[in-house]
């Protein structure tokens, strides 16, 4: 039987679910290490980039798929089962491939303010495969405006692969100036949320832009998220973010439809199609709002983001962060959009490339710690939904708390009622419910 890497893919991806503001450039140096140097000493335009000749039959070019031979099925194999993607496919397309721009005319013919913030971009990454790692810097230095982007910060969450030590540095000292990408190494495993912060606090520039290391930024991406941030310092903001797939690359573009992230009361992670009443906008171009987040990028006021008190570092490795922070910054006076005329391409890995403790990676703490600090009454729900998180400890929540008096948060039913009015709430629209 032939070999189908797409359905390989298919098989496989079904059985994975997945205070105070520090100052500008200061981070802890006890358990980390800053790399930069660089032998670059002109700083990168992305009019460089624009102005090469365009070659679009490589590999991968304008984000058509790329398949693995017949005879490349074990070496396939093995790549996916390590960094859950085919490495096979993405060692041979270009680093700095060039992407079809797939926004809408009216994105294309929008104008932005000569003066915004400045950003940093922030990647996390643990044991990732270094092409997909390089291609995601270089589509951001490619394609953003200089002037725009104060920096490129990897965060190594402790990674034990050897290509991703003195090869990627040697890489980047060789290829951009000293002091624009640089890398934090943890010395020990933080994971998600802890190590973005990590990230955050040595960031200069105004605006943080985090995301995963395994996404492909496209033209016109970045002025819009700052161009709505300049306008409204307490909002987070999210590109659209199409599928980059983790078996061909193959960049699969989105629909228009008012698609949004939320959640069910067993705190899974969904997408919606926004009811149409609360569909507001005149245009296309317009922001959507959304109840939460997808978790692989988004954009924040740095001293904001400090404000609302980071990322919860109570939280283990992975998960349920996409959730909490949306519904921190709706409850605590800010706003969560999309904004539909940036575009970031996004590598839905078949697994995740890292180990934590046993493959114990937190999930449900985080869960229950999202359920317990936010959900106040309706907490039950999700206790309903998952009789299997009360056996789970929350850790100290204090800090945590504290942070949601002092900001004087709003009660969970106003999320309800303003935010996901749509929520179907058991408790309070059933006649009766249980387990039969």
């Amino acid at each position: 039987m032939a070999f189908d890497p797409i359905q390989e893919y298919l098989d496989k991806v079904g059985s994975f679910t997945p205070s105070t503001i520090p100052p500008l450039h200061k981070a802890s140096r006890s358990k980390t290490s800053v790399f930069s140097p660089s032998t670059v000493s002109r700083r990168p335009y992305y009019e460089d980039y624009k102005m090469r000749a365009l070659n679009l039959n490589g590999p991968g070019e304008m984000g058509k798929p790329v398949t693995s031979g017949p005879d490349e099925r074990e070496a396939t194999e093995n790549a996916i089962d390590k960094y859950g993607i085919n490495t096979v496919v993405s060692d041979r397309v270009s680093l700095e491939r060039h992407l079809a721009d797939h926004r809408s005319t009216g994105c294309k013919n929008m104008r932005y303010e000569k003066k915004l913030p400045a950003a940093s971009c922030i990647l996390l990454f643990s044991n990732e495969a270094k092409s997909l790692v390089l291609r995601t810097v270089h589509s951001i230095v490619n394609r953003s405006p200089a002037e725009l982007l104060a920096e490129v910060i990897l965060v190594d969450d402790a990674s034990t692969h050897a290509d991703l030590g003195l090869p990627l540095e040697e890489y980047i000292a060789s290829t951009w100036p000293e002091g624009f990408v640089k890398i934090l190494r943890l010395r020990k495993r933080h994971g998600l949320m802890k190590g973005r912060n990590a990230g955050a606090r040595m960031a200069s520039g105004e605006v943080i832009v985090v995301m995963d290391a395994h996404v492909e930024v496209t033209d016109g991406w970045l002025e819009p998220l700052l161009s709505r941030i300049k306008h409204n310092r307490r909002e987070l903001v999210i590109p659209l973010v199409p599928m980059i797939s983790p078996i061909t690359l193959e960049y699969i573009q989105l629909s228009e439809d008012a698609l949004v992230t939320t959640f069910l009361w067993n705190l899974e992670f969904t997408w919606i199609r926004l009811p149409r009443p609360l569909d507001r906008r005149t245009s296309s171009t317009q922001p959507i709002r959304s109840p939460t987040m997808i978790g692989c990028v988004f954009a924040m006021d740095r001293n904001y983001f400090f404000q609302l008190g980071g990322f919860d570092e109570g939280m283990d490795v992975w998960g349920g962060e996409n959730i909490e922070l949306p519904i921190r910054v709706w409850l605590c006076g800010g706003a969560v959009n999309i904004i539909p005329c940036s575009r970031v391409g996004h590598v839905y890995r078949v697994k995740p490339s890292w180990n934590w403790k046993n493959g114990n990676y937190g999930y449900g703490k985080n869960l229950v710690r999202l359920a317990e600090v936010w959900f106040e009454d309706y907490k039950s729900l999700v206790y309903l939904y998952r009789p299997d998180l009360k056996e789970i400890n929350a850790g100290n929540l204090t800090n945590q708390l504290r942070l949601k008096n002092k900001l004087n948060c709003k009660k969970f039913k106003w999320f309800l009622k303003n935010v996901v009015p749509f929520q179907y709430v058991t408790t309070e629209h059933s006649t009766a419910y249980g387990q039969i």
